[in-house]
């Protein structure tokens, strides 16, 4: 399995609270490697709705 994104956001709060000056966001997956680099014919920008989301329950930059 993998984590869901209300356990990726949980984790986020947590990487805060231990002092992480900032977070680079992704939605990267052993099991399908274009989930970590996207080939040209994904749409741009498209994990911008998840950094938004991480964005919302951090404080510290998110990238």
């Amino acid at each position: 399995m993998g984590r869901d994104t209300e356990e990726g956001l949980e984790a986020a709060k947590l990487l805060e609270a231990h002092g992480y000056d900032a977070l680079d966001t992704d939605v990267g997956t052993y099991d399908a490697w274009w989930w970590n680099h996207p080939p040209m014919y994904q749409e741009k920008g498209l994990y911008r709705t998840y950094c938004k989301m991480v964005k919302e329950v951090v404080g510290i930059p998110v990238f």
